[in-house]
């Protein structure tokens, strides 16, 4: 939500653009929600291919596209938050081979003897000091679109969070 806060704080089309995209992700939850009911050999009722068809033509119609969150991001300046928290935290939040790696226990010979399945949170000071930045963030953005008289109190808090995390790493 921050990069997204981000980007409509940044350009104001931005807004419009991003809503009508959601009618391409709900295309192809549609269509697979049509494969899935084919594969199980189940009729696909008219009223879902209708509208399948219907968001189709509107979204050629509109030139409608989809936006990645690495371009969110990069339309909001944040593109920095999305190299350094949100490509390793998802790497952590999704399963990946390293992540795999990392739940084995194996012994001395390297056979793997039980799975950890705990998380294991390296950097939490530094990953609490990117959690209070981007909420911090996201309320100036927020204050901000919506003229409140509390932005200048919001920038005092960066400043104060950001003499508390020190010198940049």
């Amino acid at each position: 939500m921050m990069f997204v806060t981000g980007a409509i704080g940044k350009d104001k089309r931005f807004v419009d653009r991003y809503v009508l995209s959601e009618d391409v992700t709900r295309v192809r939850s549609l269509e697979a929600i049509v494969r899935d009911k084919k594969r199980r050999r189940e009729a696909v009722d008219e009223a879902t291919t209708k509208l399948i068809d219907e968001l189709r033509a509107k979204i050629k119609r509109e030139g409608t596209t989809t936006f990645t969150t690495e371009r969110i991001a990069e339309i909001a300046g944040l593109s920095s938050y999305y190299d350094n928290l949100y490509l390793f935290t998802s790497m952590a939040a999704h399963a990946s081979p390293r992540e795999l790696n990392t739940a084995l226990v194996t012994d001395a010979n390297g056979k793997v003897v039980s799975l950890s399945y705990e998380p294991v949170v390296d950097d939490l000071d530094m990953q609490l000091d990117y959690g209070i930045s981007m909420m911090l963030y996201t309320l100036h953005e927020t204050a901000s679109h919506f003229s409140l008289d509390i932005v200048a109190d919001i920038e005092e808090l960066q400043k104060l969070n950001q003499q508390l995390a020190g010198p940049p790493r």
